[in-house]
């Protein structure tokens, strides 16, 4: 079976990695509890900006708490801009520092490749005409319009 959270947020704090950062923009968050990505997309106005999917193990859920392993390979798009690869390097130095065994590696790498195509195809949850939908149910009821 499989199991997704998805839901949205309002601007507010974050935190990772044990720091804390600030959303300036409300965000619609995915988590797979199957699959080795999580998305995010920030958006404004009924519009998607901006996408930040994190290549990561199959998120879970401790209490009121999601939590993912974040494997450092980030894939983005900003507005007006194609996506790209972010965070390589440290995925190899994290990959030596950590000792990441050869089977995480080629998981990480391979999950990236899946990434991408899910977005080329549009699958869910690249789904641009779903995403907008959903956006602009979100961004009416928040009093975001």
């Amino acid at each position: 079976m499989t199991a997704y959270l998805y839901g949205a947020s309002p601007v507010g704090n974050w935190y990772t990695k044990k720091e804390g950062y600030v959303m300036d923009r409300p965000s619609l968050e995915y988590f797979s509890f199957t699959e080795w990505f999580t998305a995010a997309m920030q958006f404004e106005n009924g519009q998607i900006l901006f996408y930040y999917c994190n290549v990561a193990m199959p998120s879970t859920v401790h209490g009121d708490v999601v939590c993912f392993v974040d494997l450092d390979l980030d894939l983005i798009k900003k507005a007006e801009s194609d996506w790209q690869v972010v965070e390589e390097d440290e995925f190899r130095d994290n990959s030596v520092t950590y000792q990441y065994p050869g089977e995480l590696i080629y998981q990480a790498v391979s999950s990236l490749d899946s990434l991408r195509l899910k977005i080329a195809d549009g699958e869910f949850s690249f789904d641009e005409t779903l995403l907008r939908k959903y956006v602009e149910v979100v961004s009416q009821s928040d009093g975001n319009e």
